[in-house]
């Protein structure tokens, strides 16, 4: 942002971009880019020297204030994003998500801790009388925190969840970034109704068209159940007519990845339209695979189906996620 001030500063007009108003007139852009350069650069030096006072990724996020100096301006302030928020992100650039407490380093799953947080707790009924106490007097991120206890140990206790939705709703009251109060207000939302699917998000065949296909094929990596595959090593060339294009891929190891190489041999050759593969790498159904010609051994393009996860955009964000 320096960088923009020193080359463009003298002649700068108008500033417009994503997330906040235009700009207009020099001096207003120069101000306006100047304390967003501020407010990065504090939120980065701060969370540093937290860090190195031994504070983990959870304190420098509610520990994090910006100076008078930064914050008077509408547009530094969190309507969009928070400082909490952004200056978690910067620790965990530089730490990770381990946070040096031991302790944390192979947590329990969340169903399994919670179950025990619970029985120590004198059990579920006695947690959501406390807590309904606590919501009473506006403690509604602890009434967040200790509901979610039971909802993880028992997912069907239908009092905890609605309060927990509560609280939720009036954290979502309460803040000022839209992105947290959307997410406080979704979260109570599954609470109450359970998971609403929403429409799929199509990404359109001009989209599709200018991808590479090597990052189409790409899509099929992150699908690969590994274990399944872990024994698996063969090649698949990927013919694509009206494309024109052709691919070796190899899966081995668990893995599937690009070759790019097609002077190297496949075990089994694959072609298909373009719509086809679309459909392929972001959908569940194969019922239309009988349209793709396969040359080879078919049963390892079978089991390369088969080794397939099923895509599920519409997962639980507040109450366990099942396990297959």
């Amino acid at each position: 942002m320096q960088q923009a001030i020193d080359l463009f500063g003298q002649e700068l007009t108008t500033v417009f971009g994503v997330h906040n108003w235009p700009r207009f007139g020099n001096e207003s852009c120069i101000t306006y880019i100047e304390n967003q350069r501020d407010v990065y650069q504090y939120i980065h030096d701060q969370t540093l020297r937290l860090m190195n006072q031994g504070y983990t990724i959870d304190h420098v996020g509610r520990m994090m204030k910006l100076p008078e100096i930064l914050s008077h301006e509408w547009y530094t302030n969190s309507f969009y994003g928070t400082v909490n928020h952004n200056a978690k992100a910067v620790y965990q650039r530089y730490m990770g998500w381990y946070n040096s407490n031991p302790v944390d380093l192979n947590k329990l799953f969340p169903e399994e801790s919670a179950k025990k947080y619970v029985e120590y707790m004198g059990g579920a009924d006695n947690i959501v009388k406390k807590a309904q106490r606590c919501f009473q007097q506006g403690d509604y991120q602890w009434v967040a925190e200790v509901t979610k206890q039971v909802i993880y140990a028992e997912p069907h206790h239908v009092k905890a969840k609605l309060l927990c939705a509560d609280a939720l709703e009036q954290l979502g009251y309460t803040a000022e970034s839209g992105p947290w109060r959307n997410e406080y207000l979704t979260g109570a939302k599954e609470l109450r109704l359970g998971n609403i699917p929403l429409p799929a998000n199509i990404i359109t065949k001009e989209v599709w068209d200018t991808l590479p296909l090597k990052n189409i094929l790409e899509l099929f990596s992150i699908r690969v159940d590994g274990l399944k595959a872990g024994a698996c090593n063969y090649r698949i060339l990927f013919v694509i007519p009206d494309r024109n294009e052709v691919a070796l891929t190899e899966l081995k190891h668990g893995i599937f990845r690009y070759l790019g190489d097609t002077r190297k041999k496949a075990e089994v050759t694959v072609t298909m339209w373009q719509d086809t593969l679309y459909r392929l790498t972001t959908t569940n159904d194969h019922s239309y695979t009988s349209v793709i010609f396969v040359q080879g051994d078919k049963s390892k393009w079978d089991f390369f189906l088969s080794c397939q996860d099923s895509i599920d955009p519409n997962f639980n964000i507040v109450t366990p996620v099942s396990k297959k």
